[in-house]
């Protein structure tokens, strides 16, 4: 009797339907990754929109830094309205906050990829201090 060790490649398994052991052909298929639509934890949370779409979340934390986060996008549109609108012309300082290393804070910058972003300096501290509960909830999410 002579004996074999093959090693399997990373990420396959064998194919027992398309192998011939008696033949001596081994195939082998790529293990495919399944990647979860909704979660299947025992204890979950439950955010319910008014379009009828139930969203579980993991954890009754996580909801609460989704819920603040909402409001947060709700009022930041608000605030900029009144100063002018909600679009920034290209190439222009904004105002924004930032999550940096679990903590708010604010910056300047010409990026356009900041959740929050406002007109005017004085603005946006004026929103930082007055919704400074909302945002440390939130802070995970920004």
């Amino acid at each position: 009797m002579i004996a074999f060790k093959i090693q399997i490649p990373e990420g396959y398994e064998i194919d027992m339907e398309k192998s011939n052991l008696n033949d001596g052909i081994i195939t082998f298929k790529e293990i495919k990754k399944e990647y979860p639509n909704h979660l299947h934890k025992t204890k979950h949370f439950r955010y319910h929109t008014m379009l009828g779409r139930t969203v579980n979340l993991s954890s009754e934390e996580r909801a609460e830094a989704f819920a603040a986060l909402m409001e947060l996008v709700e009022l930041r549109d608000a605030w900029n309205d009144i100063d002018g609108g909600r679009e920034f012309e290209l190439g222009i300082l904004r105002y924004n906050l930032n999550n940096l290393c679990g903590k708010i804070i604010p910056n300047e910058s010409h990026s356009r990829y900041y959740v929050f972003q406002f007109h005017l300096e004085s603005t946006r501290d004026l929103f930082m201090d007055t919704f400074k509960d909302l945002l440390e909830t939130a802070k995970e999410l920004i």
